[in-house]
């Protein structure tokens, strides 16, 4: 499917909006990799991000059905990793300093009381950000230190490739 129907060079995200998805996933996208200076297109033809159809707006799944899913996924696409990376309160996480450690996803928007699976460690569960498993409703913002990490892969990777 890809490979027919892929668009642009390695800098364009192509989205491919799907009825279903393998494993029963909501989204699924690739990272930004190392693909040279000019790389064929034969070498990215996968690069892009799958989302279930169903999580747009007006879509069928309950809670996920806003159009949250895509922009989870896009920041994948441009580096950044889930905020309950590695599933542990120590280690490296994210790899995002102002994501608090979170060694568990979120399931629905659990805001009161909040939701603290790491309270050894400073700051609650970053359920608010897109990069977590809460519902659609839940997610308002990427924080500042992914922003940064999103603009430096871009610039690493896909900038003018």
């Amino acid at each position: 499917m890809k490979k027919a129907l892929r668009q642009g060079t390695y800098a364009a995200l192509n989205i491919y909006f799907q009825t279903d998805l393998y494993g029963n996933i909501l989204g699924q996208c690739t990272l930004p990799a190392n693909v040279g200076s000019n790389p064929s297109p034969s070498v990215y033809v996968s690069d892009g991000c799958n989302v279930l159809a169903a999580t747009m707006p007006g879509g069928n799944i309950a809670g996920y059905n806003l159009g949250k899913t895509a922009v989870h996924e896009a920041g994948h696409w441009l580096g950044l990793l889930h905020t309950f990376e590695g599933y542990s309160c120590s280690g490296n996480g994210d790899f995002i300093a102002d994501t608090p450690q979170e060694s568990t996803s979120t399931d629905g928007c659990p805001a009161k009381p909040a939701k603290d699976s790491c309270a050894s460690v400073a700051g609650v569960d970053p359920i608010h950000n897109y990069m977590d498993y809460s519902t659609d409703a839940c997610y308002t913002n990427f924080t500042p230190g992914q922003g940064q990490r999103m603009q430096t892969m871009w610039s690493m990777y896909r900038s003018g490739k």
